[in-house]
């Protein structure tokens, strides 16, 4: 029990350092820019993106008969839990100056998610792995999972740090596009 404690606080403060270290420079410039909150269709298009993803897992088909009730309420939480990390993000980019069509959809449809989600899931595997590998290594199916195991979890470290990468040079991008906007509007207008 000590144990499950122990993993469940290590698995949260991971994902906590993990999406701060991604989502830290979006951030700070939100909250140095503080621009006007704007919606665009794309991030609507990424708000049924998220919703769908995890719906389209919770009502696989292969689920038991006797579980709708559960699967109710998992659907009502990960709509409720996409929309709010949907929301925070398409604010922050907003609060930032992002205005690039491109970054916004990047950023909602793959950072956003790997962050939250993402972020989870690698702290979760890292956590479980060793365990799983020491108590359960001699049952057979054991064998199999822990190598996948061990893969997914390197796939999951490379993406979390090319989303890290990709936040960094967004807003490198951000503050070059609006530093040329705020330079050209200070230029004086040309003579007839």
């Amino acid at each position: 029990m000590i144990f499950f404690l122990i993993s469940v606080a290590v698995a949260l403060a991971g994902t906590s350092c993990i999406a701060y270290w991604i989502l830290h420079p979006l951030y700070r410039a939100a909250n140095q820019r503080r621009l006007p909150t704007q919606f665009t269709l794309f991030d609507f298009l990424c708000l049924i993106l998220l919703i769908q993803v995890p719906l389209a897992v919770i009502h696989w088909p292969d689920w038991p008969a006797d579980t709708t009730l559960p699967r109710v309420v998992l659907s009502v939480f990960a709509c409720g839990l996409s929309g709010a990390v949907w929301l925070a993000g398409v604010t922050r980019l907003s609060l930032a100056g992002v205005r690039n069509t491109w970054h916004r959809i990047t950023f909602l449809a793959l950072v956003l998610p790997l962050a939250s989600f993402g972020s989870l899931a690698a702290a979760i595997i890292a956590v479980t792995l060793p365990q799983m590998a020491i108590e359960l290594w001699d049952e057979p199916p054991t064998k199999v999972i822990v190598p996948i195991l061990v893969a997914v979890e390197v796939c999951l470290a490379a993406s979390l740090y090319l989303a890290a990468r990709f936040t960094r040079w967004m807003m490198s991008r951000c503050e070059t596009e609006l530093a040329d906007a705020i330079g050209a509007s200070k230029m004086p207008a040309a003579p007839p």
